[in-house]
């Protein structure tokens, strides 16, 4: 989730161009690189991973899918390591959530000594940790709450905390100190923030978010829970890699490796794009473009991107941009789920575009029902895609941002070594939606 503070970005050209090409019959060659990845060689065995079971959990918003409570984090959101310590690699996993128009994950944290548990957010476009405070109550959302007066290694810190976010949720609290742990991997005198009221969380199922941008996106100059740990010596490499399965099942699975990556979890190559600040995750990308057989047309080029877990869609740009898509897929906006539907009764979801993203040279794709969610049953039910136009200012242009029904696609690598993002086809890429989902499912 991206938050509203204000940054100086370095420029990037944007071409503002929607044109139609032929595709040629000839197999295009893409550039895929095999070499770069960090090396794990000492420490290659899986079996040494520290694997955590993960489980499914619902975000229940009642019958009302409009109430404040969904929409400002659903609704609203749409429009919007060097240091050896062991030869153990420590492993972190993060429990894949199902909620009502997505999915986003919560992992087990612990704050203190001892530990108290909280389901938190892990947020790529954000680089601060927070949690509830006692005074925050039902309006910070999920079911757990800080208490300093039980945690021995508790330390205040007199610093105000605020941060909004660009769906118009925001926190606010002070900021403290204490042991953070995640997955066996523990820090001490870790900053954090202790939120004490909130505006547009109430209803969530997360306890907190723990932002994993860069240390120039804290609001209080503090190094973010993972780069903290890399300095600490806790991490073999400042890395951070994500993966999960990209359909939900009822048995979902996903997982957070900190400073290593899982080769078993992606087939191929790994393309690489350097970050244009080190500030969130942000690159520039080449294309995207909307292809029905050998007719291609090309939407954008040399565009501001950015990835973020903290968007429950396949992608948010520019309402200009967008809304060409839309009309090339004749979508209606459905306002009583806050989406766009598409006439999939007529004609199939396989005769709709593919949307490719390309970056560093190399396409990555993806088909209409890995950018959909089919809600009802067998004999009634309505295609929604999970794109949407929203304005987010880059300096001199608009950001493009690919959230996770692009993310799920993707083994993603997080590099702050070497200020680089990697991606790779998952080994679950071809796994789509065989079912609608019932809308009782997501009452």
């Amino acid at each position: 989730m991206r938050s509203t503070r204000t940054t100086t970005r370095s420029t990037s050209t944007t071409t503002r161009s929607t044109r139609t090409t032929k595709r040629s019959s000839t197999a295009t060659t893409t550039i895929n690189n095999c070499i770069g990845l960090p090396d794990i060689s000492e420490n290659s065995d899986n079996n040494k991973l520290k694997r955590i079971p993960i489980h499914k959990r619902k975000h229940r918003c009642g019958k009302n899918v409009n109430s404040d409570e969904c929409q400002h984090w659903h609704s609203t959101i749409i429009q919007r390591a060097l240091k050896k310590h062991s030869v153990t690699r420590k492993t972190a996993n993060l429990t894949l959530i199902d909620d009502l128009f997505g999915q986003y994950w919560v992992g087990l944290v612990t704050v203190g000594t001892p530990g108290q548990p909280f389901y938190v957010l892990p947020d790529i476009g954000s680089a601060d940790f927070w949690i509830p405070g006692p005074a925050c109550g039902n309006l910070c959302g999920g079911t757990h709450v800080f208490n300093p007066n039980a945690s021995s290694t508790y330390v205040p810190w007199d610093k105000d905390f605020f941060l909004s976010y660009i769906n118009g949720a925001s926190v606010n609290g002070t900021f403290a100190n204490d042991t953070v742990d995640i997955g066996g991997i523990s820090i001490s005198h870790q900053p954090f923030a202790i939120v004490n009221s909130a505006i547009g969380v109430a209803g969530v199922e997360f306890d907190g978010i723990l932002g994993m941008a860069y240390p120039a996106a804290a609001e209080g100059g503090e190094n973010p829970v993972i780069y903290a740990m890399y300095l600490a010596g806790k991490l073999k490499l400042p890395i951070f890699t994500f993966w999960f399965q990209p359909v939900p099942t009822g048995s979902d699975t996903g997982e957070l490796i900190l400073g290593s990556y899982d080769t078993t979890k992606f087939v191929g190559c790994v393309t690489y794009v350097p970050g244009n600040i080190q500030r969130h995750w942000q690159f520039i990308a080449d294309s995207i473009s909307l292809s029905v057989g050998s007719n291609t047309t090309t939407i954008a080029t040399s565009f501001s991107a950015a990835l973020d877990s903290g968007t429950s869609l396949a992608f948010i740009g520019p309402v200009a941009y967008v809304n060409n898509i839309l009309e090339m897929l004749e979508a209606v906006f459905d306002p009583t789920m806050g989406l766009y539907a598409i006439d999939c009764h007529t004609k199939p979801l396989s005769t709709f575009p593919n949307i490719t993203l390309t970056i560093s040279g190399v396409p990555f794709l993806l088909t209409a029902p890995m950018y959909t969610l089919v809600f009802g049953n067998s004999s009634s039910y309505t295609c929604y895609i999970l794109i949407q136009g929203l304005d987010v200012p880059d300096e001199d242009t608009d950001i493009w941002i690919f959230g996770t029904f692009f993310m799920n696609r993707f083994y993603n690598i997080y590099d702050m070594q070497k200020n680089r993002i990697g991606l790779a086809r998952s080994s679950l890429y071809s796994v789509i939606q065989t079912e609608p989902i019932p809308l009782s499912a997501i009452q």
